[in-house]
């Protein structure tokens, strides 16, 4: 049986309503398109200045957050699924877990790193730089930059 679209409004936001399948509609009954934050978030825009979290708007209308928690998690890791069974509130802690336990996610703190001229691998970015006499910022930063650091090229192992 195919489920039925359901539309709440907010306080927060008069004349907008927000459906339980992730979907905003404007004040002239108009669905909105989502706008791309840029880290895959989607918001719509708001009286021209303000941009909303997509998602933070139909877990409020939806979901009871009875213990006050400020996060929610995509249970899918899809940002973009803002339907209201792929969301529930959380503390940030737990967010970040879920993803390393249900979506395979690394701990980025925990990643490898390799000097691609020796082949020598290192456990951390700070071990690296202690063994070759630099900081971790500067191999971090080669690395993001595509430069050389104490005259080698870093690359992240992921794993």
């Amino acid at each position: 049986m195919d489920k039925i679209e359901e539309w709440r409004s907010l306080e927060d936001f008069p004349g907008y309503e927000f459906s339980s399948f992730g979907r905003v509609r404007g004040p002239k009954g108009k669905i909105l398109k989502p706008l791309d934050n840029g880290h895959g978030y989607k918001e719509f825009s708001y009286l021209r200045k303000f941009k909303p979290y997509i998602h933070r708007c139909v877990a409020k209308a939806f979901i009871p957050n009875p213990h006050g928690w400020p996060d929610i998690n995509h249970k899918d890791g899809n940002r973009e699924n803002n339907a209201v069974e792929n969301l529930e509130w959380c503390t940030a802690s737990y967010n970040i877990s879920y993803s390393y336990q249900h979506l395979g996610r690394t701990d980025p703190r925990q990643k490898s790193i390799r000097c691609v001229e020796t082949g020598e691998v290192f456990l951390s970015i700070r071990a690296a730089g202690r063994a070759k006499k630099t900081t971790a910022t500067n191999i971090r930063q080669s690395i993001a930059r595509g430069w050389k650091c104490a005259n080698l090229t870093w690359e992240y192992i992921y794993g």
